[in-house]
């Protein structure tokens, strides 16, 4: 029986047969579909080719590869390995069919291949209850606000979109929500995005710029350089700065208390499911530090450790690779995959807004006994 190689072995294995130069970098998620579309067949060698990129990419450029247990990387490192030494003339499409296995037991996730119409994931991604949709799907700017009858103050976030119009629609908001009873922010179905938008909101309801994070960390060697070239928002804050380890402390949070004389000092609900992920997840992390939060729905994805994505191709193949550039150290452990827990979990076939309208009308009626018996 062949000794089973080590994992430094087959890491060196790929990275020897492979350069930095080999990964194809996309400045924009959206141009994946204006990258030249691969030939009919990949030679034997095209195969082997790709599949020593590919794991350059997630050896060196993607973030969360120093912080997997050996056995992630080893099940990973092997099934690239079975690929690379059984290479033979296939379409890109069969080839796509033997590389997705890669990323099945990755806990991470925002990772994932495309080809085409075709998306790869990792197989760590949970099932969820109905609890109602979004009040801002379908909106064109990604947000919807309204004031309920019973001094509710609704806002919705369908995404978290970084235009001018999300800025304009929480600014006219802002007296509404000055003179609520109680805010329901709902993030339902919300995969995420760009959050400036919704970190500002956060950080005014909370009276203070609370972080997310305790630190986040990034790679620093050519192949991650090459990975953070696709992500202009990443780059402009590394462009500047000189490292001198892989991977790095890149930013420290500081523990910043939240500020009840300055922020929103009533109940504050915010709705969620499994759909909610991403930066969507980030603006709940900062909300979690309010003293008056209750999450209402479901877990959301556990998609907020590995982010800021890099997008990148395979030379051959064009399979789109998208990874993660920073990884984040949170305050929950076990959070990638599992997600926060809500504080009431709602029924499946159940309204988490309704849900949320009712504990606070109860919540108010008890209070409004109290002030009564004293």
């Amino acid at each position: 029986m062949s000794p089973i190689p080590a994992i430094a072995d087959l890491e060196k294995k790929f990275l020897d047969v492979s350069s930095t130069d080999d990964i194809g970098v996309l400045c924009n998620w959206n141009t994946a579909t204006i990258i030249p579309k691969a030939s009919e067949i990949m030679t034997a060698a095209d195969v082997r080719h790709d599949t020593a990129v590919l794991g350059r990419i997630l050896i060196n450029g993607y973030c969360g590869w120093p912080y997997h247990d050996e056995i992630v990387k080893r099940k990973v490192l092997m099934i690239l390995d079975r690929i690379f030494t059984d290479a033979h003339d296939m379409s890109s499409n069969s080839y796509f069919s033997l590389i997705k296995d890669v990323l099945v037991d990755i806990p991470d996730n925002h990772i994932c291949m495309v080809l085409d119409k075709q998306v790869a994931r990792t197989g760590m991604q949970k099932p969820g209850a109905n609890v109602g949709d979004n009040i801002a799907r379908g909106e064109q700017s990604c947000v919807k606000t309204m004031m309920r009858a019973d001094n509710i103050a609704v806002i919705g976030f369908a995404a978290m979109c970084n235009i001018d119009q999300v800025g304009q629609i929480l600014q006219n908001f802002r007296d509404d929500i000055r003179r609520s009873d109680a805010l329901i922010v709902d993030v339902r179905g919300n995969s995420g995005g760009n959050s400036y938008f919704s970190d500002h909101l956060a950080w005014q309801l909370c009276g203070a710029q609370v972080q997310s994070a305790r630190a986040v960390f990034i790679r620093n060697n050519p192949d991650a350089a090459r990975v953070i070239q696709s992500n202009p928002y990443i780059l402009d804050d590394i462009r500047d700065r000189h490292f001198h380890s892989d991977p790095v402390r890149f930013d420290n949070a500081a523990d910043v208390p939240v500020d009840m004389t300055r922020g929103y000092n009533r109940p504050v609900y915010i709705l969620t499911n499994r759909g909610t992920a991403s930066s969507a997840e980030m603006f709940v992390a900062r909300m979690k530090q309010h003293p008056h939060v209750r999450l209402v729905g479901e877990n959301t994805k556990g998609c907020e450790v590995f982010g800021n994505m890099g997008t990148v191709f395979l030379p051959h193949s064009r399979i789109v690779v998208r990874v993660g550039i920073q990884y984040r150290e949170l305050e929950w452990d076990n959070f990638e995959t599992n997600g926060f827990v809500p504080d009431i979990r709602v029924a499946d076939g159940m309204d988490a807004m309704n849900v949320a309208v009712a504990d606070f009308t109860r919540q108010k009626i008890l209070v409004q006994a109290k002030e009564k018996n004293k």
